[in-house]
């Protein structure tokens, strides 16, 4: 079941209302809002817009306007959500879909799959980050060298289970992994939705297509290498900014285009327990979180400042050396990226085997550490508050506990019971 709402959420006299999509799926609630594109006064949406009985032959025009202008559109997204499969709804899909909703009955430009995914891209690009583009950008670039490939231009339609076995051969003869694989698939289908809401003709067997990832090896910091990591000296300004920001990461679950953006203006202070507000970048949800006691450790002394701000790719760098510095060199199986063609015609990817830990490591290993580090000993629900996870699927992709770690869990579990 779906429902829609609008509310008035700008501070300023006219806006356009926000439009938030609820529904459940697997048992859980999810709300996605975006922009309606339907512009009101905060004055008639406050005292008009609900009211039965008005005079005013203007008022009361203006009010049926908007009305069927709500309704049309609450219309447009509730059948698109029941023609479409529940995994793939997002806020990209709900921007696409009113995009689509405006351009009724405008001719759709192309039915083959490289211009409906620029199309797509164009739906979303005002309501959307930078780096979510980068990554439409990217699979474009791929069906591109697939067509070049395959020496064929690929429709909508012709996504079945032959194309299927083509996406995956062409992509595995790059040298891409399982996991790439199944995500750039998993974006055209999307782009099939999209074209499907837009009359154009898909394959009515694309929501059974599917291409199976592999499990990764992963690794995160324990929390007695979190203590090792913590209690190091002998390190350089510079190593020692990099040490702070990865245990601050450690200790918000947070990725790095959000935790090197933390400042002191993001701290509130409630019931004595001080907090950190901010709105994810790649998911640009509302997010609150404790200030633990590492990070405060962290903050004191520094006058209350978090540490001087680092690029991503160098606290990517800077980490490793970090780590290689600390003694994290005992050989674990990974993966890592290497460039497997050749110096005229370089392709980086991923390697797997088996590397030194400190080679491994990358900003993400914060996210990763907090959530299998407090799984179990925190409630989930309250952990995926702070990463921002809206399923515990997806929550569940990070954690790292290896299956002897868990059997020992258990019995101490089973012998507190008793």
């Amino acid at each position: 079941m779906a429902s829609i709402n609008y509310l008035y959420r700008s501070k300023k006299d006219q806006a356009s209302l926000k439009l938030r999509l609820l529904f459940r799926y697997s048992g859980r609630d999810y709300q996605l809002e975006s922009d309606s594109k339907v512009v009101v006064t905060k004055d008639y949406w406050i005292h008009y817009h609900r009211k039965s009985k008005i005079k005013d032959v203007l008022v009361r025009n203006k009010q049926r306007e908007i009305e069927e202008s709500l309704n049309s559109l609450e219309k447009t997204i509730i059948e698109s959500f029941f023609k479409s499969d529940p995994k793939y709804i997002d806020k990209s899909w709900l921007i696409a879909t009113i995009e689509t909703h405006y351009r009724h009955g405008e001719d759709f430009r192309s039915e083959y799959l490289i211009d409906i995914a620029n199309d797509y891209i164009k739906s979303i690009k005002l309501n959307t980050t930078k780096a979510t583009i980068a990554k439409h950008k990217t699979i474009v670039s791929k069906i591109d060298e697939l067509q070049k490939y395959y020496k064929r231009k690929f429709k909508a339609s012709d996504v079945d289970s032959s194309f299927k076995v083509l996406f995956n051969d062409f992509h595995e003869l790059y040298g891409y992994n399982k996991n790439t694989i199944n995500k750039n698939f998993k974006f055209i289908k999307t782009y099939c939705y999209f074209a499907r809401d837009n009359g154009i003709k898909i394959n009515s067997n694309l929501k059974k297509l599917s291409i199976s990832g592999e499990d990764t090896k992963d690794i995160y910091f324990t929390l007695e290498e979190l203590r090792k990591i913590k209690t190091f000296t002998k390190l350089s300004k510079k190593l020692e900014t990099v040490r702070d920001w990865l245990l601050i990461s450690c200790f918000t679950a947070q990725r790095i285009s959000d935790f090197s953006r933390f400042g002191k203006d993001m701290i509130i202070n409630i019931e004595n327990q001080k907090l950190i507000s901010f709105k994810q970048t790649k998911s640009q949800k509302e997010i609150v979180i404790p200030l633990l006691p590492e990070v405060q450790e962290i903050l004191d002394k520094r006058g209350g400042e978090f540490p001087r701000k680092i690029s991503d790719q160098k606290f990517n760098e800077y980490v490793k050396e970090l780590c290689k510095k600390i003694g994290f060199i005992d050989e674990v199986d990974g993966s890592i990226i290497k460039n497997i063609g050749n110096n005229k015609n370089k392709r980086f990817r991923k390697v797997k085997g088996t590397y030194p830990k400190y080679m491994l490591v990358s900003s993400h290993i914060g996210r990763r550490s907090f959530a299998t580090n407090f799984y179990g000993k925190i409630p989930t629900p309250l952990l995926m508050s702070a990463t921002g996870h809206t399923t515990e699927k997806q929550f569940l992709k990070y954690i790292k506990i290896s299956e002897i770690d868990s059997a020992l869990e258990l019995a101490k579990r089973y012998l507190e019971l008793k």
